[in-house]
């Protein structure tokens, strides 16, 4: 196993067997399957996608963890899309929206893909802060151009605009600004923009694997923001330099495709 955070192997692999245990309950609990609701899926999808990232982690077959991001996928685009509106005092946060639509992406079927496509903002954004408007503003066009409508590139300007104002998050400095400005390079079919984007962001997500947030979770061991932004250039045609242990283009299909 590589050294992607501070988990060492030994407690990975004991994460992933419970977690695995976790998911077998949720999974074989026959009366929440057949409801299908948005709490079940929301289960079921997020402790494949923890697993998934522990399976990466330990460098089990590519086939295993690719089915298990799969699998992810194919629950979390309904536990987005079957959320009902929001009551007071209920929270969604917008970058855990964000990893969901970038897993749903990524590994996704087109069925999965339409239905994160028509997201409404208050399924992954609740309450609805100033601090969180232009990274909701870059899901939009996110979710816009995942439904097959052009890339609104005057809304990234603005993202990338907010992102340079003293109004930005750190969060918004390290990893929404070259998000989007790496969208725009795909877009202008600009490769040295979009790996100069792609660099930004795996620097950002190697120092807080190492010694930031995400030292001691799962989501530290793989950039998915990254790998998103990389699948959409690599349909793009464009050629990939950019090079991490935490970009596992290996995940996807040769045009970016799982």
């Amino acid at each position: 196993m590589k050294e992607l955070n501070a988990i060492p192997e030994d407690l990975a692999r004991e994460n992933a067997a419970f977690t695995r245990e976790l998911l077998g309950d949720v999974l074989s609990d026959r009366e929440a399957a057949a409801r299908g609701d948005a709490a079940f899926h929301e289960s079921a999808g997020e402790l494949s996608l923890q697993l998934a990232l522990f399976l990466t982690a330990l460098e089990a077959s590519r086939g295993e963890v690719v089915r298990m991001f799969e699998q992810a996928a194919a629950h979390l685009a309904p536990a987005l899309a079957l959320r009902r509106p929001p009551v007071e005092g209920e929270h969604r946060s917008p970058w855990q929206g964000e990893q969901w639509i970038d897993v749903v992406a990524c590994w996704g079927d087109a069925a999965a893909i339409r239905a994160v496509a028509g997201l409404r903002p208050w399924q992954y954004r609740s309450p609805a802060r100033p601090e969180h408007d232009a990274l909701a503003l870059y899901l939009g066009v996110l979710l816009r151009r995942l439904g097959g409508a052009p890339t609104d590139g005057d809304a990234l300007r603005s993202v990338v605009a907010a992102c340079d104002s003293g109004a930005a998050t750190r969060e918004d400095r390290l990893f929404l600004r070259p998000a989007a400005s790496g969208l725009i390079a795909v877009e202008a079919a600009d490769a040295d923009g979009w790996n100069y984007a792609l660099a930004q962001i795996l620097s950002a997500h190697a120092q807080e694997a190492r010694e930031g947030d995400l030292m001691r979770l799962a989501d530290g061991f793989l950039s998915v923001r990254a790998l998103l932004l990389a699948k959409l250039g690599l349909e793009r045609g464009l050629t990939l330099r950019a090079r991490s242990p935490y970009l596992r283009v290996d995940l996807l299909g040769p045009d970016g495709r799982a």
